[in-house]
């Protein structure tokens, strides 16, 4: 058993589980949701955000496997990206965390504490890091549209719309 100020103790047992509990003075609590457990083998995850969410007021970035929370941390304003550490799990010592393999869920939560974006993209443990890239300009998107004229008749049944993308 450890304890530092009241504040912060973690406790390892051999069968059961380690469970680590926050104050709301420590700073891994973020948000006012608890953080993950920062114990096991950590992953370096790099977030680059659009500016669209940066805008709609993007403050924290939550990484999950499966349902699992396994890495969280404040929106990086000053940085292209935003650097995330995911904490591995161990069954043999009973830790909760990412398995090596599973997809990566990213959720982008707004101050408030909503969802502005999620996304599934690459593999934990793949790699010495993982990148995901949450910047929705791309060059698929298309850059000019043309809506045509309704005919026969706007009032009929069934009209036809023609209309045209360019990529």
């Amino acid at each position: 058993m450890y304890s530092r100020d009241d504040r912060t103790t973690v406790k390892h047992g051999r069968d059961d589980p380690a469970t680590v509990k926050h104050g709301r003075d420590d700073p891994a609590t973020v948000n006012n949701s608890p953080a993950p457990q920062k114990i096991g083998i950590p992953y370096l995850v790099l977030i680059t955000l659009s500016d669209t969410l940066l805008a709609r007021g993007a403050s924290i970035i939550e990484l999950f496997d499966n349902e699992l929370l396994v890495g969280k941390a404040e929106v990086a304003s000053d940085n292209e990206f935003t650097p995330v550490i995911a904490w591995g799990g161990s069954e043999e010592y009973k830790i909760a965390g990412f398995t090596k393999g599973h997809p990566i869920m990213v959720h982008v939560l707004a101050s408030d504490g909503s969802l502005l974006a999620a996304k599934i993209d690459g593999k934990f443990g793949e790699g010495a890091f993982a990148e995901i890239n949450l910047n929705k300009s791309s060059s698929a998107a298309p850059t000019e549209f043309v809506v045509g004229a309704v005919y026969p008749n706007p009032c009929n049944p069934i009209i036809t719309v023609p209309f045209s993308l360019s990529v």
